[in-house]
């Protein structure tokens, strides 16, 4: 496989997750945790198929979902790049390598990717999965941690941590539960709950 020209952009997605437990019969009294297994898998958002990127190489560029490892808590790349093969176990350092949505070859799109985080066979009926909108400029690294939505026990507004805005306008969040409002005085982006 070849890389992509040195002129796109990529950024660096990390991922962490526990499930935690009651306390078990050990010396302590502090609960239990356990990592997370499963797959995330990214998916481009508003970016059609075939898109001619704005770079010195004049190239067509097609995105392609990628289906990441979930392994002991810790996010992987596949081995193959697309999807990790059964029983795979990681070789590779924690965190994923894509392309970076927010550049000067996408102008004037404005795309992102949906990270959907889901529970392997071990671990099915113990945790539900999940999505995360996510954006990014080249070289960032991104936590999905810090992109998720948290919401408050009191079922109030929830407020999107980091909200891209382009030209007035928020991107779009896709598979994500509930009615999206931009408050275009602080461009904070909400979701009812």
């Amino acid at each position: 496989m070849s890389g992509l020209s040195s002129n796109i952009g990529r950024f660096t997605v990390t991922m962490r997750g526990v499930a935690a437990t009651a306390d078990s019969n050990d010396a302590d009294t502090i609960p239990e945790a356990y990592g997370l297994s499963g797959t995330v898998v990214f998916k481009p958002v508003g970016i059609p198929k075939g898109y001619l990127v704005n770079d010195i190489d004049v190239e067509f560029i097609m995105l392609r979902t990628v289906t990441a490892l979930l392994y002991n808590g810790e996010m992987y790349a596949p081995a193959n790049g697309l999807a990790p093969t059964p029983g795979e176990i990681p070789t590779v350092a924690p965190g994923v390598n894509i392309i970076a949505p927010v550049q000067a070859a996408f102008d004037p799109l404005s795309w992102y990717w949906v990270a959907t985080v889901a529970p392997d066979d071990s671990q099915k009926g113990q945790w539900a999965a999940f999505s995360v909108p996510f954006t990014g400029v080249p070289d960032e690294v991104v936590a999905l941690a810090e992109r998720a939505i948290r919401i408050p026990p009191t079922g109030a507004l929830v407020q999107q941590p980091k909200v891209w805005v382009q030209n007035g306008t928020a991107i779009p969040v896709e598979a994500v539960a509930g009615q999206w409002i931009l408050d275009k005085t602080t461009n904070n982006l909400y979701v009812l709950v």
